[in-house]
Formats: C-alpha cells, sequence, structure tokens
C-alpha cells in the first residue's frame, strides 16, 4: 500500500497465475511475483515458474521468500529459549508435507504434535488431543484435521516442490540462520529467478527497537515491546506481528 501511494505498479492477486495473466497482457512489461510463505503457498508459485517456463515467457520472475516448518519447529525445540510442551501443526502445511513431516520430531524431543484444522471445533478438537498426549506424558503425533490431511500428505504438490525449488539454509527472525529452512529456484529455473535477474541484495528487515523475533519464538509478549500500541498499530506497523492480521502483536492490540 506504502509503494502504491508512492506510484508503484503493485498489483494484489488472488492467484499465482494471475502473474502469468499480467506478463502476456504487457510483454513490455517486467512482471516480479513476490512468493512468500510456506509449504502451503509453494506448489502455486512451483506451478507458475513451471508454466513461464513452458510458454517461454521473458518479462516474468520471482522474487521468494519460502520458509520451511519442520527446520523451524526442530530450531525452536532445540534452541531452548521458550518452554514448549506440544505444538498444534498448522493445518494448510501439513496438507501438503503430511503428518510423516513431524514424525522423527516427536521422536527425538519427547514432544507430542497434533495437527489442526482452522474451524473453532477443529482447534477444540486439537487442543483436547494434544492435552490428552501431554497429560499421558505421550509423544504421539496425532490428527485432529484428517478431512484435509494425511499422514503421506499431497505426494504430487510435493513433486512439484522438488522439481522447481531446492532446500537451503536461510534466516528466521529470532532463530538466525536455520539448517534447510528456506527454498530456492532451481538452477534450472534460474531465469525466473527476481534476485538473479535483478541482482538483489538482500537485508535484515528487523526494526530497530522491535522484538517481533522474541514474540515469535515465545520467550516475550506484545506488551514487553516498547514500540507495541505506541508507534506499532495496525494502522501503522513496524514489525511482522503487527502487519499480519494473524500475528500475535495484532491480536493482542484489538482484543487483549
Amino acid at each position: 500500500e506504502q509503494a502504491q501511494a508512492e506510484g508503484a505498479d503493485v498489483q494484489p492477486v488472488y492467484s499465482p497465475l494471475q502473474a502469468l495473466a499480467a506478463a502476456r497482457e504487457f510483454p513490455g512489461r517486467q512482471a516480479v511475483f513476490l512468493g512468500i510463505g510456506f509449504e502451503t503457498t509453494l506448489p502455486g508459485i512451483g506451478l507458475l515458474i513451471k508454466q513461464a517456463q513452458e510458454a517461454d515467457l521473458g518479462n516474468l520472475s520471482v522474487l521468494l521468500s519460502a520458509k520451511r516448518v519442520p527446520p523451524v519447529l526442530e530450531a525452536l525445540l532445540a534452541g531452548g529459549q521458550a518452554r514448549i510442551d506440544g505444538f498444534v501443526t498448522p493445518g494448510h502445511v501439513t496438507a501438503i508435507i503430511g503428518t510423516k513431516a513431524y514424525d522423527a520430531l516427536c521422536e527425538n524431543y519427547h514432544v507430542p504434535m497434533v495437527v489442526g484444522g482452522f474451524e473453532p471445533l477443529d482447534l477444540l478438537g486439537a487442543i483436547h488431543l494434544l492435552s490428552k498426549e501431554m497429560v499421558a506424558g505421550g509423544q504421539g503425533n496425532r490428527n485432529a484435521y484428517s478431512r484435509v490431511v494425511s499422514h503421506a500428505g499431497n505426494r504430487k504438490a510435493q513433486a512439484l516442490l522438488e522439481a522447481v525449488f531446492e532446500v537451503k539454509d536461510d534466516a528466521l527472525r529470532g532463530l538466525g540462520v536455520i539448517p534447510r529452512a528456506g527454498y530456492a529456484i532451481r538452477e534450472a529455473y534460474g531465469r525466473y529467478d527476481a534476485e538473479r535477474r535483478f541482482e538483489i541484495a538482500t537485508r535484515s528487515c528487523e526494526p530497530d527497537g522491535c522484538i517481533c523475533g522474541e514474540i515469535l519464538c515465545g520467550v516475550k509478549a506484545p506488551a514487553d515491546c516498547p514500540l507495541f500500541g505506541t508507534v506499532c498499530t495496525p494502522g501503522s506497523p513496524v514489525g511482522s506481528c503487527m502487519v499480519s492480521n494473524e500475528g500475535a502483536c495484532n491480536a493482542a492490540f484489538l482484543f487483549d
């Protein structure tokens, strides 16, 4: 929104393939799709890149910022910053990667995990199963979202991720660089990588005074941040926890 106000041509889309249509409509302009998210959104982005290559489009690229959930969970468990008794694992991510992705974490760290959906009853069911595991001292990897999630996951989507992307070490706020926590576009599709095409230099985006990293890790609460509710509000967010309407700071500001 800020970039649009300054005159940039920024278009929100509901599907990555709308970027493909934009590139075809305006062949004399470069279209850059901002591809962000975890495993949930990556199959759509991978499909965009594959179709762009099949169509031999020369004016489309993807600026990718993609993370992998299991290595992040392992970093939280191994880091010891926050006391973690169990996880309600993300439903849409797990629909892609399958509950099998957490088997080793449950076994190695003796922590139960339950995948949950997004309706109130889904969440209550996941919390109920997780509580039973914790009371019993278990380390089970349970599924409270079986109408969407399976143990194996979406094999077709997994094959697409494997074809288009490669795993890389990546940095996450509050956790630093985590081995194998991110994705990069494979060399075979390198012409559609905006970082390569435009030689974009990445930098830290942690604003001064912001403690989003510690809030994301569960080490501190939104109220512990000196910016919270003063210079950082939903109308004028400073950090990612306030930018997103799913963020802890956004929720705390609106509902606490």
